[in-house]
């Protein structure tokens, strides 16, 4: 599982903006602070470059019986705006099946097993457009009682 980052993680030194009477009485959040992450070999910190990736959607489904399937989670992309997919992330406490469709057609299913219950489903940046929808779905294919799941939806929108 990757390390969160956490303020002890963090390096950061206020920038050069001022407010209006050239002092630094800015709130907090608009300080402009720069910050430096300091990742080695021994604590490595995850890092996405890309500007303005993020979880988009979560979806979970606590208690779902056993051979049964439901959405575990759906988004539709708003309008004015293109959703940039990066992955989808599906993990659980039991032995599932997760089907990714993009706009009502499948694209990706996964299996997820005793050795591991999350799976990473990378989609390499595909473009959606606004309106188009993204859904996922949970097979909970164990014999043992309910299960509980998890998804995101990584990625960023961007303006049309």
């Amino acid at each position: 599982m990757a390390k969160k980052l956490t303020a002890a993680n963090l390096v950061s030194e206020q920038s050069d903006k001022k407010d209006i009477t050239g002092t630094d009485n800015l709130p907090l959040d608009k300080r402009g602070l720069d910050v430096t992450v300091i990742n080695s070999d021994s604590n490595p910190i995850p890092i996405d470059t890309e500007p303005g990736t993020s979880t988009i959607k979560y979806g979970e489904l606590l208690a779902l019986p056993k051979n049964s399937a439901a959405n575990l989670l759906t988004y539709t992309v708003p309008a004015s705006k293109i959703l940039v997919i990066d992955q989808v992330i599906v993990d659980g406490d039991n032995v599932a099946n997760y089907k990714v469709y993009l706009d009502g057609a499948k694209e990706a299913d996964v299996s997820t097993y005793w050795t591991n219950f999350e799976a990473k489903i990378p989609f390499g940046k595909v473009e959606l457009m606004a309106g188009k929808q993204v859904g996922v779905v949970a097979q909970h294919d164990s014999i043992n009682g309910a299960g509980d799941f998890q998804g995101r939806l990584i990625g960023r929108l961007i303006d049309a």
